[in-house]
């Protein structure tokens, strides 16, 4: 991957206050759930449509919840559930600590930031 790209990826993934890293995390904890669904709307072979008729909703919101325009409930969540007989398992899973090793560089410091 050429420096630029990498860049403009490290950027992507940076943060400007708490407030957008949690609205991010939140849109990848719903495309996770989405993503099982979607799973099991694929093994029914059932559109977006019918999913809508049983959810008793509208196909455009449906559409919006997959695009992540909308965003998700637990009671939506719920309705999945009972609807496919499944049950979505939860379980806590610790991140790996960021260890900060700072370096000297021509009296300006720079941090590096290394996942273990």
């Amino acid at each position: 991957m050429n420096t630029k790209l990498k860049n403009e990826f490290k950027k992507a993934l940076q943060f400007s206050n708490l407030e957008d890293k949690a609205e991010h995390d939140s849109k990848i904890l719903m495309f996770k759930f989405l993503s099982i669904i979607e799973d099991e709307m694929a093994n029914r072979e059932m559109s977006k449509k019918e999913l809508a008729n049983l959810l008793d909703t509208s196909p455009s919101y449906i559409t919006q919840l997959f695009r992540g325009t909308k965003t998700i409930n637990l009671m939506k969540l719920a309705q999945l559930q009972n609807l496919f007989n499944i049950e979505f398992e939860i379980k806590l899973v610790k991140k790996a600590k960021k260890k900060v090793i700072r370096k000297a560089k021509d009296s300006k410091q720079k941090s590096l930031v290394i996942a273990r």
